[in-house]
């Protein structure tokens, strides 16, 4: 039995607003992707616990690397 093991790193890109923009990437710190999270909703509590990941983050880039 093969296993497969998944790094994924993220950092702050920025803020708009409401909104943290963070870059994200493999773990040789290649950060080539984008995604966005409405703080003001998690925050306040108007996203459940049962929300779908895709509604919580929103891919502005995907990351191509394997």
């Amino acid at each position: 039995m093969n296993s497969v093991a998944i790094c994924i790193k993220y950092k702050l890109y920025r803020m708009d607003d409401n909104k943290a923009v963070y870059a994200y990437g493999d773990c040789s710190e290649n950060f080539e992707g984008l995604f966005e999270l409405d703080l003001e909703k998690l925050i306040s509590g108007e996203i459940s616990s049962d929300t779908d990941m895709r509604e919580i983050v929103k891919v502005i880039k995907p990351c191509m690397h394997k």
